[in-house]
């Protein structure tokens, strides 16, 4: 969870066990908010922007304070609500919990872990493979269904697995498709190579399977970490791929985001792993060549903040989801876009790279759930440092639009253009980009020389 996802509220006073959480649970936690009087926690269920999912309430405040909370927090919208029990003699028997209004309760809990522990029962996995079985469209014929319930999956993707744990369809024309897979069928060894060399970049799935889908390539991206895998920032990749695909082409809905934030927490980790490798960046940059853009620049954006100083995994991945989304406007309205420089991009192309920009600033605006610092980012993506001009930029802004840069000119480029990127294109930013960009070349840095 993170706060573009929701937060779990707790309200308590016991002063043993909230000694305890608050040791766990400091600012930089994501998933908790923290209160000690019913009186706050109100306040913050008033926001408009609290994204409250969760709120547990501690016995302590008395039986008749916690059933007028309960009443009052239910009156909010539909939150579940656990109290917490310090005393097993206190234990609440169905009935009383149920005469409360709470969903559930924790006994004698000792610190964080066991409200986690009660969450994944609150929200147990929404994305369970057993739940795809076979659709009932034959296999080899022509269909009639609408592009809107499909989503693409990059072809060289079932290269993962050695079974198909959901239908599969090649697209043939708009609003028809070929079922090439059920459910549960294995997949041929050349099966991935077979459509690649027909040059079938994409296969499809239906969205209401997307999120198995997704779910596994997350699972994959952390046993690969958890092992310290050698492919595991190809694994990582991998997921981001996926995580830009469902943001752009199916929305920034609330599954969407909560599988961007896992992506953006696997990404620090990984980082974080490599930094100390030699050679590690060039390893990275190499599995990231093929990934999609957006991507491609918040892993690049994460490198780049941690080179400069950025050091708690909260401030890397509001980076990382800047990168993530700085070109949202474009991708919610072309599947794909021309990934050339802008002075080869004509007509169309050209006016929505103009506008992307501020239109990207609008969606995430009427959402309401985002950082400021993602919004001002996606905003300044394309503008050059210039105290003078009267536009100063801000740093988090600056790292996005050099890792944009670099995937450009460098990353994605058929002729890379790197002394070009460093010399000519980072001079219209701080010059403490460039230096980080230099470290993580392993070359001389300028500010050295």
């Amino acid at each position: 969870m993170s706060s573009f996802f929701g937060h779990c509220l707790v309200i308590e006073r016991d002063i043993f066990f909230l000694e305890n959480l608050l040791k766990e649970v400091d600012s930089t936690d994501e998933t908790f908010l923290v209160t000690k009087t019913l009186a706050d926690a109100f306040n913050i269920l008033k926001r408009p922007q609290s994204r409250i999912k969760a709120i547990y309430v501690s016995l302590s405040f008395g039986g008749p304070d916690v059933t007028q909370f309960i009443i009052k927090a239910q009156e909010m919208g539909d939150i579940p609500v656990c109290v917490l029990v310090h005393q097993e003699r206190l234990r609440l028997s169905e009935g009383e919990l149920q005469r409360l209004g709470a969903k559930d309760q924790v006994v004698c809990p000792e610190g964080r872990d066991a409200l986690l522990a009660q969450l994944k029962k609150l929200f147990p996995e929404r994305h369970n493979w057993a739940k795809i079985s076979v659709s009932p469209e034959e296999k080899g014929t022509s269909l009639d269904l609408l592009d809107q319930d499909f989503m693409p999956i990059g072809t060289d993707a079932f290269l993962l697995t050695d079974k198909c744990f959901f239908n599969v369809f090649l697209r043939i024309g708009e609003n028809r498709f070929l079922k090439i897979l059920n459910a549960g069928d294995p997949f041929d060894s050349d099966f991935a190579e077979k459509y690649t060399a027909k040059k079938v970049s994409n296969l499809w799935v239906k969205k209401n399977e997307h999120h198995q889908y997704m779910h596994l390539t997350e699972k994959n991206a952390a046993s690969g970490l958890a092992r310290l895998a050698p492919d595991a920032g190809k694994r990582i990749a991998h997921l981001g791929d996926n995580v830009a695909k469902a943001l752009g082409r199916v929305g920034l809905g609330e599954d969407n985001l909560l599988y961007a934030d896992r992506f953006l927490g696997h990404t620090v980790s990984y980082l974080r792993q490599i930094r100390t490798k030699d050679g590690g960046a060039q390893k990275l940059f190499e599995d990231l060549a093929r990934a999609e853009h957006p991507a491609a620049v918040s892993v690049i954006a994460g490198l780049l903040a941690q080179e400069l100083g950025f050091e708690s995994t909260k401030a890397i991945k509001i980076i990382g989801l800047a990168a993530l989304l700085h070109d949202v406007a474009i991708y919610q309205k072309r599947a794909k876009f021309p990934l050339e420089l802008v002075e080869d991009l004509t007509g169309e192309d050209l006016e929505l790279f103009h506008t992307h920009a501020a239109d990207g600033v609008k969606i995430l605006t009427d959402m309401g759930i985002f950082e400021e610092a993602v919004i001002q980012a996606v905003a300044q993506h394309h503008q050059k440092h210039s105290i003078q001009a009267g536009r100063a930029t801000t740093l988090i802004s600056e790292i996005v639009a050099a890792s944009d840069l670099f995937c450009h000119f460098v990353l994605n480029s058929p002729e890379p253009r790197l002394e070009f990127f460093l010399n000519r294109k980072l001079a219209d930013y701080r010059p403490q980009i460039g230096d980080a960009f230099e470290a993580i070349l392993k070359r001389k840095s300028r500010s050295a020389s």
